[in-house]
């Protein structure tokens, strides 16, 4: 099944990048289809890093870690390439945020 990009779409995107705009992809796609579909227009344009919640990526559903109105630990949760080759643990502090962000494109999922 294929869902090809409408043919304005990267020379448009490439546009606004190159006018120093920050491009930003919100998708209900799945974080690798939405990788690939970033890259395709040039959102993505380094090593992407995807954060996951280390038990749903184990095939675990929300039930079995998550309680309503709880906060979940850092550890729980880490960066991976969509490849799976490098995992960075995820932590809550700007200055960690900020170098990752210097270095790789992140994907957040919901």
């Amino acid at each position: 099944m294929q869902c090809p990009l409408k043919v304005e779409s990267e020379p448009s995107l490439k546009q606004l990048a190159a006018a120093s705009h920050m491009l930003v992809m919100i998708t209900g796609d799945a974080p690798l289809t939405a990788v690939h579909a970033a890259r395709q227009v040039h959102i993505v344009t380094r090593a992407v890093l995807i954060m996951q919640h280390r038990l749903e990526a184990a095939g675990h559903g929300p039930d079995a870690y998550h309680k309503p109105g709880s906060i979940e630990a850092d550890a729980e949760f880490e960066w991976v390439t969509p490849n799976e080759n490098l995992r960075v643990p995820f932590e809550r502090n700007w200055e960690d945020l900020l170098l990752l962000a210097s270095e790789y494109d992140l994907c957040l999922t919901g």
